[in-house]
Order: C-alpha cells, then sequence, then structure tokens
C-alpha cells in the first residue's frame, strides 16, 4: 500500500507541471504553435498521469484523501478544457478519471492558429473569474464544530460543481454521467441530500423529467439506467458497419463513426458490460466499420494492418493516412505536369530547328501537327488535373491547414 505523503506529492508533482504549462500558452501574446502543442501535451499527459494514480490508489484511500485527489484531477482537467477552447480544440474532455485521453495535437493545430489580442483579453478575463475558487483542504477530525461543518459542505459543493457535468437525456452522453455520480457517490459521506439536489440542477431537457421524488444517488442511477435506453446493441453494430465514408472527408466521416460509436459504448454499458469492455467491443467495430467502408483501397490497407487501443488511436491514425494519401496525389500530378511540359518543350525546339534548317515542306508540316497534338494533349491533360485539384481542395478539409 503506498503511502499518502507519496501520492500526494505525485499529485502535486503533475499538477505545477500543468499550472506552468497552462500559464504559458494563456499569456496575451502570440505564441508559436510548436510551443502551444508542447504545453497542451503537458497538460494532457499531467491528467493522464494523476486519472491514472487515481485508478490504481482510489480503494486503499480514505474519504478525505479522495476528495483531495478529485479536486486536484478537477483543476487540471480544467485548465486543459480552457486551453483547448482558447485555441479551437474541439475535443470533449471526460469529467471521469477512469479513462485515458490521447489527442493528436498535429490534427487541430498548424501554424497561423492563434486567437486575435481582443479574443485573447477576453478568455483571459473569463479564465480569471472562473479560476478564483481556491481548493479547500478537507481534514478527518474526531470532532467538528458547526463552523467546520460548514467549510465541509462548501468544499463538497464545490468539488461536485466541478465534477458533474449537465445531461441531456441522451442515451449517448448517459455513461459519463453515470461515471461522474459514481464519484460523488464515493465523497459525498454525510451530504447526499445536497448531493441528490446538485445533480437535479444538472438534469437538463427530458433528463429532469425522469427524476422527481428520488433521495438518494443510487436511486437516481437506476432511474435513470431504467428510464434511458438508446438502440440495442445489434442495432447500432449493424448501422455503424452500413456507414459508407463515398465522397465525406475524412473528418466528416470519421465524426458520424464516432458518433454511433459512443452509443454502442452506452447500449454495451446498458446491457451489463463494464466501461473498459464496452469501450474495447465499441472501438472494434468502429476500426472493423472504417476498414470496411473506406473510399481509399490503400487507407484500409492501412487500417486493416494496425491494432488500436482506443478510438481516438483509431481515428488519428485513419485521418493521418488520408492525408498522406493525398500529399502523394498530389505530387503525382505535378509530376505529370512537369514531363509533358519537358516533352513538349523538346518537339517545339525540335521544330524550330529544323524549320531554321530549310527541310522539305511536308516535314515541316508534320512537325506542326505534332506540335498541335501535343498542345491539345497537354489542354486535356490539364483539364484532367484542374479537376483532380478541385477533388483535392475538397479532400484536403481531412486535415486543417493542408
Amino acid at each position: 500500500m503506498e503511502k499518502w505523503e507519496e501520492i500526494s506529492k505525485e499529485l502535486t508533482e503533475n499538477k505545477i507541471n500543468a499550472e506552468k504549462s497552462y500559464k504559458c500558452i494563456c499569456k496575451n501574446i502570440k505564441i508559436k504553435t510548436e510551443t502551444v502543442k508542447k504545453h497542451l501535451n503537458v497538460l494532457l499527459s499531467s491528467l493522464n498521469n494523476i486519472g491514472k494514480l487515481i485508478r490504481r490508489v482510489n480503494n486503499t484511500l480514505t474519504k478525505a484523501h479522495q476528495l483531495e485527489s478529485y479536486q486536484v484531477f478537477s483543476s487540471v482537467r480544467d485548465k486543459l478544457v480552457s486551453s483547448l477552447s482558447r485555441y479551437n480544440v474541439e475535443f470533449e474532455i471526460p469529467t471521469s478519471y477512469k479513462q485515458h485521453i490521447e489527442i493528436d495535437f498535429d490534427i487541430w493545430l498548424f501554424e497561423g492558429t492563434s486567437d486575435t489580442e481582443e479574443e485573447q483579453k477576453e478568455i483571459v478575463v473569463q479564465e480569471e473569474i472562473s479560476t478564483q475558487t481556491n481548493i479547500v483542504e478537507i481534514a478527518e477530525q474526531d470532532t467538528q464544530t458547526e463552523t467546520s461543518m460548514t467549510q465541509t459542505t462548501v468544499a463538497f459543493i464545490k468539488t461536485a460543481s466541478s465534477i458533474l457535468p449537465e445531461f441531456d437525456g441522451k442515451p449517448e452522453n448517459l455513461p459519463s454521467f453515470l461515471d461522474a455520480l459514481d464519484i460523488l457517490e464515493q465523497i459525498k459521506e454525510n451530504h447526499e441530500a445536497i448531493a441528490v439536489s446538485m445533480i437535479k440542477t444538472k438534469l437538463k431537457g427530458t433528463a429532469r423529467n425522469f427524476i422527481s421524488n428520488e433521495t438518494t444517488i443510487q436511486e437516481i442511477k437506476r432511474k435513470l439506467k431504467n428510464a434511458i435506453k438508446g438502440e440495442s446493441v445489434e442495432v447500432l453494430t449493424a448501422k455503424l458497419l452500413n456507414i459508407q465514408q463515398r465522397s465525406k472527408t475524412a473528418n466528416q466521416y470519421t465524426a458520424e463513426i464516432e458518433k454511433l460509436t459512443k452509443s454502442l459504448e452506452g447500449a454495451y454499458i446498458s446491457d451489463g458490460l463494464t466501461t473498459d469492455l464496452a469501450t474495447k467491443y465499441a472501438t472494434q467495430t468502429a476500426v472493423k466499420a472504417m476498414c470496411k467502408n473506406c473510399s481509399n483501397d490503400k487507407v484500409k490497407t492501412i487500417m486493416q494492418a494496425g491494432t488500436f487501443t482506443s478510438m481516438n488511436e483509431a481515428v488519428s491514425k485513419f485521418t493521418n493516412s488520408c492525408k498522406l494519401q493525398v500529399t502523394l496525389i498530389h505530387y503525382c500530378t505535378y509530376a505529370n505536369k512537369i514531363i509533358f511540359a519537358v516533352i513538349s518543350a523538346e518537339v517545339i525546339n525540335l521544330a524550330i530547328i529544323e524549320v531554321t534548317k530549310g527541310v522539305h515542306t511536308h516535314h515541316a508540316l508534320i512537325t506542326l501537327i505534332t506540335i498541335i497534338v501535343i498542345t491539345i494533349i497537354i489542354i486535356i491533360i490539364d483539364q484532367i488535373t484542374k479537376g483532380q485539384d478541385e477533388i483535392l481542395e475538397h479532400e484536403a478539409l481531412i486535415v486543417p491547414g493542408l
């Protein structure tokens, strides 16, 4: 069993690293893209390290130490979410510490991406407002005065607010909300009534209609599981395997795949599977769908040869493979144009030499006809390559900045 001092030290180190990177990329100045990527990776790595640590030791911690660990995780997560928003990286960061997160920042960030000075100032102001609440340390005591009890309640409300996401009643969003309820249940102590009230404030739309007189977190979880059921695993699997890419860009195609994969994961969990198994099986089905229905045979082969442990990894491989194929087509197109330009230049050069030497008229005529034919061929090739360029321009939406 690890000592709390060692665990706390590791949590603090990761938190400090995250805070340093957060300050570096939140300055109100223009920052190089590579520097932004570097510090976003530090933030992401710190969050994953904290989540991994909590998963390893959570069952051995006291309630107070669990609470402190969740607060550190939540604090670093908030900084990562804020930083992603600042640089327009549209990636949803889970509120649960149970998931390992992977983001390929090369897909999202490229040279030239930066906020205007006004936008940066606005974000800085918003972040200063949102980060003005300090983490309240909770110490275990045999006896508590009324004042210390009030402080504990305030601390619980702050922590619960940062843990609980809003839930709109959509089946695909249920698993992450249930994960948040699991965390809340572990740290509730004698605050269950407050916890239930806070959960109800996070329920929106149809989700709020499902909960009425429930008084415990367990009752709310049970009611939501029974009331919110999407399509079956079989139906979602069939839909996922039938999504065709056709003329869609890689981003459009993978967005559809990811949406259905999330729904399939929720269906597996509703059937009683653990989150890890549900994620594994849903990801396997998604990769199978991409291999089967990809429009590009070379990308299809690359995907079939790969081994993927997460959906983010599979999507990153798919989009990068598409980008590579587009680049290769560009090179082939340019090479064709150069070859025909060289050939036409040589033919014209020969024609000039023949004319200057005073060759027979019919020889000159043949040369002239040859030049005309070559010119026509070049025009046709140029039109074809223009059409290819239009396709490539459309396909270049795969990765920003291509």
